[in-house]
């Protein structure tokens, strides 16, 4: 048995539009200056509130948060995609390999949930762990929960995302990182570097 654990935000979907929509919405409300794409796609890795804390720095207050949560609902689909094969690549490794596959992500648990709904892909994942369930990369307890719960060696383990968030996650835990280049973030030095999904099945079914 495997276990592979998927970030969200730059790794399965490109949610960089609504979120951009979203944070300018919120910086225009405060007199802010607005963000490009790449701005946004550089700094939200780590959950919207260490997020906001960067934009707002000193001004910002825990019901930021909540007022970002409420203009996200009307953006979160705006622009959204699925990567390229991704979603192919999981159904792959789901049929010819032993497998759980989970989400680990710094983002809201509602919107991942209402996302891969929409997209008719909720099914393909086994569990979604997220901030809500008190669990934030690059902390290990996450790591920790799902060995235990899964019974599986962490060698088996492989962390799958696009930042430095889920590659020291990975290396703090002593698992496998993989790193997706289509992403938001950079590598930092991640165990293996995959162009394209289907290399990913590639790297599992063959260590």
């Amino acid at each position: 048995m495997k276990l592979l654990i998927f970030d969200f935000d730059g790794t399965l979907f490109d949610t960089s539009l609504g979120l951009t929509l979203s944070i300018n919405e919120l910086t225009s409300k405060y007199n802010l200056e607005k963000l490009d794409r790449e701005q946004v796609k550089k700094i939200v890795g780590g959950g919207i509130e260490s997020t906001l804390k960067e934009i707002f720095k000193e001004k910002f207050h825990k019901g930021l948060i909540e007022e970002f949560n409420s203009i996200y609902r009307n953006y979160m689909f705006e622009g959204l995609v699925p990567y390229t094969n991704i979603f192919e690549t999981i159904r792959k490794i789901k049929e010819n390999l032993e497998v759980k596959i989970v989400i680990f992500s710094n983002k809201t648990k509602f919107f991942i949930i209402e996302i891969l709904r929409k997209f008719d892909v909720y099914h393909l994942f086994d569990e979604i762990i997220t901030i809500d369930d008190g669990y934030k990369k690059p902390d290990t307890k996450a790591i920790d929960y799902l060995i235990e719960k899964y019974e599986i060696k962490r060698e088996d383990i492989y962390i799958i995302g696009d930042s430095c968030y889920d590659i020291q996650t990975a290396k703090i835990s002593n698992v496998k990182s993989i790193f997706v280049s289509w992403g938001f973030g950079e590598n930092c030095f991640a165990d293996f570097v995959v162009n394209e999904p289907n290399e990913i099945y590639d790297i599992v079914a063959s260590k």
